[in-house]
């Protein structure tokens, strides 16, 4: 790991942390009408593309195996393959704001966005896979995709109970509740039908919460269960690993016993087998 990588690593996870609450604010403000003041949200998702920009002509970029810092060419695969995202999404987000607010225009943007936030996922990519293991790669990326679906199911739930005066905001007695309190009790009801807990305490009031209750039941349950899978996967290949690398070490303290070797090669020893054990985990990663 050098300074350069983990400074762009830090840049790139602040951009896609940015990113994030900039998608969160517009769905928020599209399905609940909070009423947020999306000045200071415009420029941080505008400074955000700027500074995005300024990383991608600023990094070199490897093309058939060999490194290219040629600035000329960085510039043209920048052009070739990413100006137009960054260009559409500054004049969207400037026109939503400033000039015309318009929500078609907003759902064209968290649109844009979410490429944005793939595109640093992708330039991260390569730092997380040479520094944290993919168990715990994985089980952190199954808890934060657990999250986005309980929000996007939430909104959908929160956006049909204006179908009808009789819905479940009126049966939980929260409709002239605050948005972020909507917000949450949504949230809570998306993560307990997902995990299949299901206290029954928000049931749906008419004919289209009903339907979101059965597409959410059937999406949602049939991703958690495969989650649960890939965790189950993920922490048995923990344990294995965990325990071929205790043998080893157990085997060579055992060898360094058995012929006195003293005790500073002793250390190297083993330091040697536990770097090679996360150089072997890297490799298979990649």
């Amino acid at each position: 790991m050098t300074k350069l990588s983990l400074r762009y690593f830090i840049v790139q996870l602040t951009l896609l942390i940015i990113t994030v609450y900039v998608i969160w604010c517009w769905s928020i403000e599209s399905i609940f009408q909070s009423g947020m003041n999306f000045i200071p949200i415009t420029v941080a998702s505008m400074l955000t593309i700027l500074v995005d920009i300024g990383c991608s002509l600023n990094t070199a970029i490897v093309e058939k195996g060999k490194e290219i810092r040629n600035r000329w060419i960085i510039f043209k695969r920048y052009v070739k393959w990413r100006v137009y995202v960054d260009v559409v999404l500054l004049l969207v987000a400037a026109t939503h704001n400033f000039i015309a607010p318009n929500e078609i225009m907003g759902i064209v943007a968290s649109v844009l966005l979410f490429i944005k936030l793939f595109q640093h996922h992708e330039n991260m990519k390569s730092f997380m896979d040479g520094t944290f293991s993919k168990e715990h790669l994985t089980l952190f990326g199954s808890f934060v995709l657990l999250l986005g679906i309980a929000h996007v199911f939430g909104l959908m739930m929160f956006a049909v109970s204006s179908a009808s005066d009789k819905n479940w905001l009126a049966f939980v007695r929260i409709d002239n509740e605050a948005w972020d309190t909507q917000y949450i009790y949504s949230i809570y009801w998306a993560i307990t039908t997902i995990v299949t807990v299901g206290y029954g305490d928000i049931t749906p009031q008419n004919k289209y919460e009903v339907l979101v209750v059965i597409l959410v039941e059937i999406i949602g349950t049939s991703i958690f269960g495969y989650m649960i899978n890939v965790i189950g996967m993920s922490l048995t290949e923990m344990k294995r690993e965990r325990e071929t690398l205790d043998h080893e070490l157990s085997v060579a303290d055992k060898i360094c016993k058995c012929f006195n070797i003293n005790s500073d090669l002793a250390y190297r020893m083993k330091n040697f087998i536990t770097n090679n054990h996360k150089v072997d985990r890297t490799f298979s990663v990649q």
